[in-house]
């Protein structure tokens, strides 16, 4: 035991009563923590939704789809897409189709905000955000409106391929004017995403959940999926996102619009 003298009055520190090896391995460095350098794709993500979030007044709406008859169009087209293009259809593509039918319905909601005006795009392009291991990126689906479900499927493929592979060409990825983002099969519920600028909107999309539900005064259990729309403010009021969700979901729950 070490003796430890002071003068009368003087405090006795934290240092002074810890053993000399342990004083010795306190007053060693922390260990050197592993960073990332933010470059390249990173940088750029960082950028672009730093100043999405910070300049772009963001409002969120949100509601859940009986998803009911999706889940048996897609069983059901499932082969003859396949046998046709090669491709398997997915739930994604689906969505894709759907945002499509009510972006021509709706077209404030595929617009973008230039400070002095409002710009109300003419081509409905549709863009699908890939995980990637370094970050992600979104994908464009050209004229998703004049498109059926077939040739999305097979587009979607395809691009998310190359996207994987690092072989995506800048027309690939450019003149999006909406955008979905899937998490669901990650077990993700629902989430708010943050607007692809110069979008003016993006759906988030959520796992198809078995759900107990009230039809006809009666309850049942059915698969649910939740959306969240996430709106420029400046130029999509709520009601109009109100509208183009609302309308999203009864083509979902009756898509045989979709299908026209």
């Amino acid at each position: 035991m070490r003796l430890i003298q002071k003068s009368p009055g003087e405090r006795i520190t934290k240092q002074e009563l810890m053993p000399e090896q342990e004083a010795e391995e306190s007053e060693l460095p922390m260990a050197e923590i592993n960073t990332i350098p933010v470059t390249g794709m990173r940088k750029i993500i960082a950028e672009r939704m730093t100043k999405s979030k910070t300049t772009v007044p963001h409002i969120y709406l949100t509601l859940d789809v009986d998803m009911t008859k999706i889940i048996e169009l897609r069983q059901k087209m499932l082969f003859p897409i396949q046998n046709r293009y090669s491709a398997k259809l997915t739930y994604n593509d689906i969505l894709i189709k759907a945002a499509a039918v009510m972006l021509k319905e709706y077209p404030i909601i595929n617009s973008s905000f230039d400070e002095t005006q409002i710009i109300i795009k003419r081509e409905i392009n549709i863009g699908f955000a890939v995980a990637l291991d370094n970050g992600l990126i979104v994908p464009v689906i050209k004229d998703a409106d004049k498109k059926g479900l077939g040739t999305i499927a097979q587009e979607t493929e395809k691009l998310t391929e190359r996207a994987k592979q690092g072989k995506l060409m800048p027309d690939d990825y450019s003149g999006g004017t909406f955008t979905t983002t899937n998490l669901g099969m990650y077990d993700i519920e629902s989430f708010k995403a943050i607007i692809n600028q110069p979008e003016s909107a993006i759906l988030a999309v959520g796992k198809i959940i078995k759900k107990p539900v009230v039809i006809d005064e009666q309850i049942t259990i059915r698969p649910m999926m939740n959306l969240t729309l996430s709106c420029d403010h400046r130029s999509i009021d709520g009601v109009e996102g109100a509208k183009f969700l609302k309308g999203l979901k009864q083509v979902l729950e009756d898509p045989f619009e979709m299908l026209l």
